[in-house]
């Protein structure tokens, strides 16, 4: 299960709790419109004609700005919750258990490769545990596509959680977890806001 796979998944669940979240907000807006127009209907039948054009602006300016108020509202929380969306997909890459981490992370680092003899640079509970069966996996991978598959695992470990770099010289190709949640980020977030308000102007 890849990164976007996994945002994917994360998305779907937070479907309902966006939905309670946006009918909380209607209400709220609901309740103001029509308190105000209780507020209106009692002025009229009090007020006279000039009055009650001075209170109809009145309430139009302060209903204006309520609704102001609560599009700022909806923004924060979408906000909110398409951060909420990421960080609990980094919570599930970071959960993966190490079958099925440890294709995903042979695959990126193969990806990654330019000239397919490049150190690899591990994080550290990563380079013990992983750090041989990875650089191995991915070789091969690049062997199939026809790549020089003469990747080594660097000595030094990374400060990096998950993800790995890849260095030649003093080139690095960073493929490390944040660095690739920020760039599947900037290519699905427009997406992943429209599935948690889905019909939302």
């Amino acid at each position: 299960m890849g990164i976007e796979q996994i945002v994917a998944k994360i998305i779907d669940e937070a479907r309902e709790k966006a939905a309670a979240i946006r009918a909380d907000l209607d209400a709220k807006v609901e309740t103001l419109e029509e308190r105000w127009a209780e507020e209106e209907s009692h002025r009229r039948s009090e007020a006279s004609e000039a009055l009650e054009a001075a209170t109809t602006r009145e309430r139009d300016r302060l209903l204006t700005a309520e609704k102001l108020e609560e599009r700022k509202r909806r923004l924060a929380l979408r906000r909110e919750l398409v951060d909420e969306a990421f960080q609990l997909a980094r919570a599930a890459f970071l959960d993966l258990p190490n079958d099925k981490y440890k294709p995903l992370l042979a695959a990126m680092v193969a990806s990654a490769a330019i000239t397919g003899d490049e150190e690899v640079v591990l994080s550290k509970s990563d380079h013990s545990s992983l750090g041989k069966d990875v650089v191995s996996e991915a070789n091969s991978l690049l062997k199939d596509k026809g790549l020089e598959g003469k990747l080594t695992l660097a000595a030094e470990t990374g400060t990096h959680q998950k993800g790995a770099v890849l260095r030649r010289s003093r080139v690095e190709c960073r493929r490390t977890l944040d660095e690739l949640l920020l760039e599947v980020r900037e290519k699905i977030e427009g997406k992943v806001a429209s599935v948690l308000f889905e019909g939302e102007a």
